[in-house]
């Protein structure tokens, strides 16, 4: 029996030989292309991207309730589903000219454990990119988005910046939602 079981493995090494032997051989093997979804945007005269990885849904204008000792840029709250929702006018927290328009839109984004819309002047479309597509410059010719955009790539025949939200939301100014209270007249420093 011993005997038995030495064959039939002899046969099954014998087996495994004939057919890699015969194999064809793998297909050659590719450089793989990352690639990922940008959302085309604009905020001021300046034509952005962003990653669509930050964003999770892109919807008009809602109806909002103002928070009054808020700053400028934080227009209020909104009700996204039963989930409160704060906007933010990111071209007045850069210091940029607001013109109320029907193209606004809310980009929503899920940061620390908290909803948040970014309210920008315009959404455009979706591009797909590569990361070798992206070049730092020239500098974006916004100056107040300069800290935020700070590559560029060519989508459509024209220059896009790459804004990147994460450093957005995460900037100290940008967080500070509640006004800092004014000294009375009285205490101020006379200069």
């Amino acid at each position: 029996m011993a005997q038995d079981a030495k064959q039939d493995f002899q046969y099954l090494l014998d087996a495994s030989a004939t057919y890699r032997q015969a194999a064809k051989p793998l297909p050659a093997q590719r450089a793989v292309e990352t690639w990922w979804p940008a959302l085309m945007l604009q905020i001021g005269d300046c034509p952005l991207i962003c990653r669509q990885s930050f964003i999770n849904e892109v919807m008009s204008m809602p109806n909002y309730a103002a928070l009054p000792s808020a700053n400028h840029w934080v227009l209020g709250v909104a009700n996204l589903r039963g989930e409160l929702l704060p906007l933010v006018d990111v071209a007045a927290f850069l210091g940029l000219s607001v013109t109320p328009s029907h193209s606004r839109r809310v980009l929503v984004c899920y940061h620390n454990e908290q909803w948040l819309g970014l309210v920008v002047d315009a959404v455009f479309g979706m591009q797909r990119l590569k990361d070798e597509q992206l070049d730092r410059d020239p500098a974006c010719p916004t100056q107040a988005l300069q800290a935020f955009a700070e590559q560029s790539a060519i989508v459509r025949r024209r220059r896009h910046w790459l804004l990147d939200i994460d450093q957005l939301v995460n900037d100290e100014l940008f967080t500070e939602v509640g006004r800092q209270p004014e000294a009375p007249a009285s205490l101020q420093k006379q200069g």
